[in-house]
């Protein structure tokens, strides 16, 4: 009978010291979190793309922000080129590539180009009309800027559950920026309306 407690409190100890090292090493290693953060996010601004030369990290979400020029100053001839001097014709938009390599190899890197209209003759518009463009100008950015952070958070879940099926990932990202863009009519409910 003694040598059975004996043996049980030597087991015990034991268990105790592992689970204590296990503890220890457990805090010690990077964690990652469960929702993922936007303070992180690299921002290369006028000409400096995010390039796959940049990607040089298991995860990384970038994004570019490129002007185009208006120049009208009026709100007719400010819609007008909204409309004709943006690539996308949509006054702005974003365009988002979401890569990466799956299983043992994990690695996904997200990269977005956000196309913005820049009024360069602010100075010639009356107060009205500039207070209405730099409204709807902010509301602009911000929601290109969330088509980035909805494709970063798909991007960051599926690296954080070490990228099963990354193609997945890329037809869940398109799904959530269809329906976004439905929900807020393309931004119009987040006020860009000019």
């Amino acid at each position: 009978m003694k040598i059975h407690l004996l043996s049980a409190a030597c087991l015990f100890t034991i268990l105790l010291l592992v689970s204590l090292v296990w503890l220890k090493n457990k805090n010690d290693a990077p964690a990652f979190p469960e929702e993922f953060t936007f303070n992180n996010l690299v921002e290369y601004k006028n000409g400096d793309v995010c390039q796959d030369s940049n990607y040089t990290s298991d995860f990384i979400a970038c994004y570019n922000i490129k002007y185009y020029e208006v120049l009208g100053t009026s709100k007719s001839e400010i819609i007008r080129q909204l409309y004709t001097e943006d690539p996308a014709p949509n006054w702005g938009s974003a365009t988002t590539e979401l890569k990466g390599k799956e299983d043992s190899d994990c690695s996904i890197a997200v990269k977005t180009v956000i196309n913005l209209p820049k009024h360069k003759s602010l100075g010639k518009l009356s107060a009205d009309l500039k207070h209405d463009w730099q409204a709807m100008i902010n509301a602009l950015t911000m929601h290109e800027i969330n088509h980035h952070k909805i494709a970063t958070k798909v991007a960051w879940d599926e690296f954080r559950d070490g990228c099963p099926n990354v193609s997945k990932a890329i037809e869940k990202f398109n799904d959530l920026n269809k329906a976004y863009d439905r929900e807020t009519l393309n931004g119009y409910y987040e006020g860009v309306k000019f």
